[in-house]
Order: structure tokens, then sequence, then C-alpha cells
């Protein structure tokens, strides 16, 4: 069976996960290039976590966010403003943009091609185990059924989730099995920021007359 990472980022619009595509604004209203949409899963868009954090715009988002509203409300609410104010500093889900500058794109294109190429060629690499070891926090997405002792794993939490507090899947393997877990998935990670980034890049080039790319939904 293939693995959910591997359809995680499709041509066009799903309703269970995160829509990417290029905007811009225009005389006070959002233009959206919605023929270059792709949509990611949500699970999908933690390994992305660390980069999109990192390329993160307070002030876009602000603007963009606020645009949305204007579009929406004659006049904005109070608790819609306050809401805005105190949410535009972080990613959100909920049918709210998440707005990129080309510009920012592209510094995160250079990032997953630096990662794609660290992961290709470095495997026993310092480098390569602190990419392994920042995505530890997800190891559980990437485990499945293929996984050797995935049964087994899933009758001991089954079991620990009887107990009281019960013990998170994570406590059930230790750091180093983990990480090992991870790296046997190299080639997976490795398509999955690739395609993503060659994604990216069209984006861009197809459409040179709009400024930002928006994580949008679900």
């Amino acid at each position: 069976m293939r693995h959910w990472m591997s359809r995680s980022i499709v041509k066009g619009s799903r309703g269970d996960a995160f829509k990417i595509l290029p905007i811009k604004i225009v005389d006070e209203q959002i233009i959206s290039c919605t023929d270059a949409t792709y949509s990611i899963t949500e699970n999908a868009m933690w390994f992305l976590g660390d980069l999109l954090h990192k390329y993160f715009a307070t002030d876009d988002n602000y603007l963009f966010r606020k645009t949305a509203l204007k579009e929406y409300y004659r006049e904005i609410p109070n608790y819609e403003l306050n809401e805005l104010n105190n949410n535009s500093g972080r990613f959100e889900k909920y049918l709210t943009h998440n707005v990129f500058s080309y510009s920012s794109i592209n510094g995160l294109i250079k990032d997953l091609d630096e990662r794609v190429a660290v992961l290709k060629n470095e495997n026993d690499s310092k480098r390569y185990w602190d990419i392994i070891k920042s995505l530890q926090h997800l190891w559980f997405f990437l485990i499945d059924e293929n996984t050797p002792y995935f049964e087994e794993l899933l009758k001991k939490w089954a079991e620990y989730g009887k107990s009281n507090p019960p013990k998170p899947i994570n406590e059930l393997v230790t750091m180093e099995k983990q990480l090992e877990d991870i790296s046997s998935y190299r080639t997976l990670l490795i398509i999955f920021y690739w395609r993503l980034m060659m994604r990216f890049k069209k984006m861009i080039n197809d459409n040179p007359e709009f400024t930002h790319i928006t994580f949008y939904g679900p």
C-alpha cells in the first residue's frame, strides 16, 4: 500500500486540505489565481512547519486577512478586529489566509533544495541527523503498516490508553528507534520536499503578475 505522504500534494482543490495558490491585492480586493491551485494535506503541512515559521511575515498576513474581512463585512466588527490583531502573527487554519511573498517563497525553495541535497547525499553527517531530529515530533505520522512492529505498537498503545493517565505513544519507543524509523523514510521525504519545491517554482514562474502565495484552509 502506498504511504499517505506520496498522495499528500495534488493538483486542484480538496476540501480536507490546505489550498496553495498565488494571490495579490488590487484596489483593496484579493485576486486569486485559482487555476494554479494545489492542495496539501494537513498532516503533510507539519513537515514544513519550521520553514513556514521562518518565513512567516505578520505584516503581510495582517494586510491580507484584513482585506478579506473588508470584502465580507460592510464594517468590520470589533471582535473580528480583536481576533485579527491577536492572530496575525501565527499560522491559522479554518479558511484563513497564510501568505508568503514571492521573495519569501524563493527563500523557502532554497531551503528545500538544501534539505533535499542533505537527505540525498549526506546520510551520516551532522546536518543529516539535525534534519531527522527536527522531525522527531512527527515520527508517528510517518510510520505505517510497513513498519515491522506497527501492529504491536498499536496494541500497546490501546493498552496504555486505558491507564490513568494514558501514556503517549511516543513514550513506547525510544528516541533512538524513532530517529532510525524516520531515517528509513528518507526517500519518501526527499520526494515530498522535491515535489513541493517544483510546485512552488512553477507557481511563481507561471504567474509573475501575482505577489504572494497563500496556504488557505481547511
